[in-house]
């Protein structure tokens, strides 16, 4: 109680006594707008920095602002925890 988030408005029924908020609908649009940016700055042998969200036997998927990113980096036997992305291969579309 008492933290303070922004909402949007979404509807406003008998007179203001009624009105309908909605949080995510406001983080959709700021995650939306947020992926845009990023998109629209992407280019070939760009280095930048995310978060890796899932490891798998093949390689990492990263998060890069809003979109996830695949880089493959086969793990060695004895090391599932330990990945290095910088060394490993981006997969290119």
């Amino acid at each position: 109680m008492g933290a303070r988030y922004q909402f949007r408005i979404m509807e406003i029924k008998e007179r203001g006594k009624n009105i309908v908020v909605s949080r995510r609908m406001l983080l959709q649009e700021e995650h939306e707008k947020k992926l845009q940016e990023t998109l629209a700055a992407l280019r070939p042998d760009l280095e930048l920095e995310g978060r890796v969200t899932k490891l798998t036997e093949y390689g990492a998927f990263v998060d890069i602002g809003g979109s996830k990113g695949w880089s493959m980096c086969p793990r060695s036997p004895g090391h599932a925890s330990a990945i290095r992305l910088k060394s490993c291969s981006p997969v290119k579309r």
